[in-house]
């Protein structure tokens, strides 16, 4: 059968069997051809076709002969057909055959051979819950009846003790199934259902313990002890989803500054494994109240771990840990600048700007010396330090703040210009170039007033940064470029000339020469 021709029946019988079938006899031959193709089909696709109509007829006739037709297609051989009845299921719920649905359900759920059927098996059961059966559920606890249990208390129970028991299952798409059922079907604090869950939280797979964490956001409560003890448990987790996932479980059911929480945290910041402290240094700052002390201690410790990962973790963390400006993350970070180890000196240049107030001069006093240090990574690191801090958002908890300090960056960088090192220079060049826009004013008048140092080579170097730097026709430049032409040096007044090209492209020099 052609997909087109296939596609064409399924409109066409799903259209008939809207309409409505007066007649009992009308009922009974559309039934027994729809259960005929169903289960005596030659053909996959004639079996499936018999799956479609029956699905469609069933809230049409009743339901009672439509679903033991789909019950017997359950044990069909093709895997199709099968999943096809599984789907089928959950919408041939009437009040009097749920518990026949359920327990075809559950029995799929229990011995099919394919993990797609027990696991579709076992989603359909929360589809159910969500159906007449949990309705008539909340209605019984409502009125407080105590009465026998009816079909529908049945029914539950039944479908729970499926899920609990497909927890051992060996697929793992089963048992992340178990787990969203789970919740489904109880929603409740139920002392077998959790311990279910927490069983899957140590599951080797991340799907499945994901599904656990997401199932007991749904029904624990801060008084679960258990699922609480589970859930610290799995804080240091290898999969960041999960980890995340946990985090904010653990803030709606324990809050911020948890004992039990920190306790473990703090521990495993001293863990040997570097991806436990990459763990708990990650999600630290998220369970500690803004500017907690000893969190801000540990986590500034973490900037001087052995492993690369740790310390960019807490260079993020330190952001959202503390507020711009806070002395004691000040203090503690611009000490690392001090250490011997270049990886741990980046670290804490990479940090600065995230604790340091945007403009504040006591960026540029720290960051500067950096420029001088021989390791081109270091002077890099300090270049992109000053530009973050130079130009940031000049705030602090909302109140905008004088922006003065930032002339100090521009000095600051400015002064490493006469160093001996070429390097240096060229990091001092680069700083400037990050931290102030082109022809900005403060920026030339610090360049000029290197055209008159006694080395002629920083007077070249400084006539080609306002060659760089200044805009045309800039008048101090073009002032201490014309004053240059009379150097002694022929390669100063090479650069000056240069220099006045590049600024004033088509002027006339004439009356310069005739002062000289």
């Amino acid at each position: 059968v052609s997909p087109f021709k296939f596609q064409s029946a399924l409109n066409t019988w799903f259209w008939s069997a809207s309409m409505p079938l007066e007649h009992a006899e009308d009922r009974a031959a559309a039934i027994k051809e729809a259960t005929g193709l169903a289960l005596e089909g030659w053909s996959l696709a004639e079996r499936e076709e018999g799956v479609a109509k029956l699905l469609a007829l069933g809230p049409v006739i009743g339901g009672r002969k439509a679903l033991a037709a789909l019950t017997k297609c359950l044990s069909d051989p093709e895997l199709r057909v099968r999943e096809a009845a599984i789907a089928a299921l959950p919408q041939m719920i009437v009040s009097k055959n749920t518990f026949l649905v359920v327990q075809a359900l559950c029995n799929s759920a229990r011995s099919d051979r394919q993990e797609v059927i027990r696991s579709s098996a076992i989603l359909a059961l929360s589809q159910v819950a969500r159906g007449p059966m949990a309705v008539k559920m909340a209605k019984r606890v409502l009125a407080s009846q105590e009465e026998d249990e009816d079909e529908a208390m049945l029914s539950m129970a039944h479908a729970v003790d499926t899920a609990l028991t497909s927890v051992t299952d060996l697929e793992a798409p089963v048992r992340e199934a178990c787990a969203h059922t789970l919740s489904a079907l109880t929603r409740v604090s139920d002392p077998e259902t959790l311990s279910a869950l927490v069983h899957l939280l140590e599951d080797a797979y991340e799907e499945v313990r994901l599904a656990a964490v997401r199932a007991l956001d749904l029904c624990a409560t801060a008084a679960d002890d258990l699922a609480i003890v589970a859930l610290i448990d799995k804080l240091d987790d290898l999969d960041v989803d999960v980890r995340q996932a946990v985090t904010k479980l653990l803030l709606k059911l324990v809050g911020r500054n948890d004992a039990r929480v920190l306790q473990t945290l703090h521990g495993r910041l001293e863990r040997r494994d570097p991806l436990r402290r990459l763990a708990a240094v990650s999600i630290l700052w998220q369970l500690v109240p803004r500017n907690d002390v000893d969190a801000v201690v540990r986590t500034t410790r973490c900037l001087e771990d052995r492993d690369m990962m740790v310390r960019s973790a807490a260079v993020s963390a330190l952001a959202s840990l503390v507020e711009a400006g806070d002395p004691l993350a000040l203090e503690q970070v611009a000490s690392r600048l001090r250490n011997a180890e270049n990886s741990i000196r980046r670290a804490a240049l990479q940090a600065l700007p995230q604790v340091a107030i945007a403009g504040d001069p006591y960026g540029a006093h720290v960051v500067a010396p950096c420029l001088d240090h021989p390791s081109d990574v270091i002077r890099q690191a300090g270049i992109e330090a000053l530009s973050l801090l130079a130009n940031g958002p000049c705030r602090k908890d909302g109140e905008v703040l004088d922006r003065g300090g930032r002339d100090v960056y521009l000095e600051e960088a400015a002064a490493r210009l006469p160093h001996h090192d070429h390097s240096v220079k060229m990091s001092a060049a680069q700083a400037l170039r990050s931290i102030a826009k082109q022809g900005e004013d403060k920026l030339v008048a610090v360049v000029a007033t290197y055209t008159q140092h006694e080395d002629c080579f920083l007077r070249r170097f400084a006539l080609r940064l306002l060659a760089e730097f200044a805009n045309d026709h800039d008048e101090i430049a073009l002032a201490c470029a014309s004053k240059c032409l009379e150097d002694s040096v022929p390669h100063v007044r090479n650069a000056a000339q240069e220099t006045l090209d590049t600024l004033q492209p088509v002027a006339d020099y004439s009356s310069l020469y005739e002062t000289n």
